[in-house]
């Protein structure tokens, strides 16, 4: 489960081209931190508001 939230993190960050508020955050980080660790960072939002009822 952890690979397919990083999986799908990373393809936020470099394929979608639409815009959303978390994109928006994701690229900011990546640009800040690396691709890596906000990939980790957006991988873990999801898992938060998958969580969250």
């Amino acid at each position: 489960m952890r690979g397919l939230l990083f999986e799908a993190a990373s393809c936020i960050i470099r394929q979608v081209k639409r815009f959303s508020a978390l994109k928006s955050w994701a690229v900011r980080l990546a640009g800040r931190r690396g691709f890596r660790k906000a990939a980790v960072a957006t991988a873990r939002k999801f898992a938060v508001l998958m969580l969250t009822p």
